[in-house]
């Protein structure tokens, strides 16, 4: 990723992903303020990862996990990502749903990437029926998940993080926040029509697809290659088709999503990458807002109109 010159960055560690803040602070804004905003801005981070890490016995995210079937008050943060998840589990048909956390676990992704084994044995025989996501009770800031549902908000939170804090630090100046490759701005910066976002294939790191000036809203990428482990000597991955409760079979190996957001970009990449290419035109047709890069296991990348690559076919 290229950017404007001048900014103000910072740099850290957070939802076992490296974070980045960059910020153009408008003139006559305090260094002592910019700098003590940056600091807050990676703590709301740190604090965030605390609400809704499941691999943290005590954040909220498994207190609710463990309280499934009953009724339990949650945060103002946990409510409104759920309502966010629910709307978007709609929009996509169901290929974006947090309950396939049983699945995840089952595949072998039960605890951080970084202390998965080399290699995990096989699950045995098919993925058990779950209970479905829709049918989450949400009432003010009180939730109730169905008995045996667990959940993962995985899929969601690095965007909604993103954005969180960019509107933060937006109000300083322009701004951009990436998590994780989930990339929110705000604001243009200084003599430049918006953040130069690089897209890249994950097998050719240093060279990229396509360069998209961005001036507002989200970019979010998902992949196969990136989080993966061996299961009974073969490969799989982190995301789930919950249509099968097994890692994706799919024709692409990534997806770059533009949207207004980067909590949506991130939802639609994952939505696109399972559902595969040939699904993605209609997936998307009645989503205007929504720019797709596919990148296939075979073949050359692809993309929506509103993207321009180095050499392309467009998205139906």
């Amino acid at each position: 990723m290229t950017v404007a010159r001048e900014a103000l960055t910072r740099r850290f560690r957070v939802m076992n992903t490296n974070a980045l803040l960059m910020l153009h602070p408008r003139r006559g804004t305090s260094a002592a303020f910019v700098a003590a905003s940056l600091v807050a801005a990676e703590r709301r981070a740190n604090e965030i990862e605390d609400i809704f890490s499941r691999f943290r016995p005590a954040s909220e995210l498994s207190r609710l996990n463990a309280a499934a079937g009953g009724w339990m008050r949650v945060s103002i943060e946990m409510t409104h990502v759920l309502q966010y998840a629910l709307g978007l589990h709609d929009a996509t048909g169901g290929l974006f749903d947090p309950a396939i956390l049983p699945d995840l676990e089952r595949a072998g992704y039960d605890r951080t990437f970084e202390e998965l084994p080399a290699d995990r044995a096989a699950p045995a025989g098919p993925a058990p029926p779950r209970s479905l996501f829709a049918d989450i009770d949400l009432s003010d800031r009180s939730v109730r998940i169905p008995g045996g549902m667990r959940i993962d908000l995985g899929g969601i939170v690095k965007g909604w993080a993103a954005d969180t804090l960019a509107a933060t630090l937006g109000e300083l100046g322009p701004c951009l926040v990436e998590l994780g490759g989930d990339t929110a701005v705000r604001g243009v910066p200084p003599d430049a029509q918006g953040w130069s976002i690089g897209v890249r294939s994950a097998d050719q790191p240093t060279q990229n697809i396509a360069i998209v000036e961005v001036a507002s809203g989200g970019v979010a990428t998902s992949g196969i290659l990136d989080r993966r482990w061996k299961s009974g000597g073969e490969w799989v991955h982190h995301l789930i088709d919950p249509r099968t409760g097994e890692a994706a079979t799919t024709d692409l190996r990534q997806v770059t999503a533009f949207g207004p957001s980067a909590m949506t970009a991130e939802v639609w990449a994952k939505a696109a990458l399972i559902a595969g290419s040939a699904a993605c035109g209609p997936l998307l047709g009645r989503r205007p807002e929504i720019e797709l890069v596919l990148v296939p296991v075979d073949g050359v990348p692809v993309a929506s109109p509103g993207v321009p690559l180095m050499a392309t076919q467009f998205v139906a």
